[in-house]
This record gives structure tokens, C-alpha cells and sequence, in this order.
């Protein structure tokens, strides 16, 4: 930027060396009066001053809109690098917010794995406590058939024992009964 205004400022000096040496050359090639050189002089120097004072308002004009256009690229400069901040501290914060999610799923598995192992055991063990308890359950049902059968044949014995008391109580009723009227 700084080398565009230097070049038009380098290029109104040289128009100015130009429109000197046009009217030197003029002057010269007239041969004015000292008087009417003095005044053309002066009308020159006039215009000269006027023409320089617009080149110099023309530039200082350009050179105020290069530093406003300066100014707020280097704004836009800040509030990029503002922005790139604020992305890295973001990017940080995301990266170790991850590193800490990913801590937390390693123990999670990890837990995971030990649970599922104690489940496996505790299921193994369900099973042998079931596979008992289903050897028991079929002992007890082997036992109360048995108990059964056996007071089955108990309750018949006692029918039986019963009934021969019975008889032998009839039959010594019996003899009671001609054994009395044989002592009557």
C-alpha cells in the first residue's frame, strides 16, 4: 500500500518537471519581458500551487482511505485472531472434555466386563444350586413315595393286626361266654 502512494506521488513531481520544462521551453522560445516573464511567473506559480495543493489534497485523500481501509483490516485481523482464540480454547476444552469421556468408557467397560464375569460365576453356580435342588426335589418325591407305600402297607398290617385281634377278642368272648355257663 505504502508503495502505491509514493509511486503517485513520484509521478505528479514528474508531471510537475513536465509542465516546468513546457513552459520554460515557451518562455524561452518567446522571449517575454522581464515583466510579463514575472507575471506569467507568477500566474505559473499560481497555478502550479493550486495544481500541486490538488495532487497533494488528491493524494492525502487516497492515503486517508488506504489507512481507513488499513485500519479496519487490521480490525477484521484482531477479531480473527480473537475468534482463532476463542476456536483453540474451545478446541482445548472439547479435547479434554473427550479425553475425560474416554477415561470414563474405558472404566465403564472395564466395570462392564467385571459384572458380566461375576454374572457368569453367579450363573454357574445358580445352576449347580438347580441341578441339587432338582436331585433333592426328586429324592424327596422317591422319599414320599416310599413313605407312602410304607404306611399303605403299615395301614394294612394294623387292618390285619385289628381284625385278628378282633377274632382272638371274639373267640376268648367266646370261651368267657362257655367257660361262665359251664361254671353256672
Amino acid at each position: 500500500m505504502s508503495l502505491t502512494w509514493k509511486h503517485e506521488v513520484l509521478e505528479a513531481l514528474k508531471e510537475r518537471d513536465r509542465k516546468e520544462s513546457r513552459s520554460k521551453e515557451i518562455y524561452e522560445s518567446f522571449q517575454f519581458s522581464v515583466d510579463k516573464f514575472q507575471e506569467l511567473k507568477r500566474q505559473f506559480e499560481s497555478i502550479e500551487k493550486k495544481d500541486s495543493q490538488i495532487q497533494l489534497e488528491k493524494t492525502i485523500s487516497q492515503l486517508k482511505v488506504q489507512t481507513e481501509s488499513l485500519d479496519s483490516t487490521q480490525r477484521r485481523l484482531r477479531q480473527a485472531q480473537d475468534k482463532k482464540n476463542e476456536l483453540e480454547k474451545a478446541n482445548s476444552e472439547l479435547t479434554k472434555a473427550l479425553n475425560a469421556a474416554e477415561d470414563r468408557l474405558k472404566q465403564s467397560v472395564n466395570k462392564l466386563m467385571v459384572l458380566k464375569e461375576e454374572s457368569q460365576t453367579k450363573n454357574a453356580s445358580l445352576e449347580l444350586v438347580n441341578d441339587e435342588l432338582l436331585s433333592l426335589h426328586i429324592q424327596n418325591n422317591l422319599m414320599n413315595d416310599k413313605i407312602e407305600s410304607l404306611t399303605s402297607e403299615n395301614d394294612k398290617l394294623v387292618q390285619r393286626w385289628m381284625e385278628k385281634v378282633t377274632k382272638d377278642a371274639e373267640l376268648l368272648n367266646e370261651a368267657n361266654k362257655y367257660a361262665s355257663r359251664g361254671r353256672n
